[in-house]
């Protein structure tokens, strides 16, 4: 697979699950990554900021849960739950 650009990168998201919802899911913590990646990249070049990947990674959680809760309504798990099981 080539993941050479973003739009290949996220089109291979939808390959990783078995159902509708579930690649819902992926594609969620996929863009809310990379838009803070993106983020944090922007403060690095003009704020002269310092390289925080638990900054990155504590965003990315909380955005994807919040997203996650918003677009799929089946989901019935904490946020707690969902830092204390999943990688985002």
């Amino acid at each position: 697979m080539n993941h050479n650009t973003f739009l290949n990168h996220f089109d291979h998201f939808h390959y990783l699950s078995f159902n509708k919802e579930g690649n819902i899911l992926w594609k969620i913590m996929w863009v809310s990554s990379i838009w803070f990646i993106w983020k944090h990249i922007n403060k690095l070049v003009f704020n002269q900021a310092k390289v925080d990947a638990e900054e990155i990674l504590t965003l990315a959680q909380v955005q994807s849960w919040t997203w996650m809760k918003d677009k799929v309504k089946s989901i019935n798990f904490s946020y707690f739950d969902w830092i204390q099981c999943h990688i985002l």
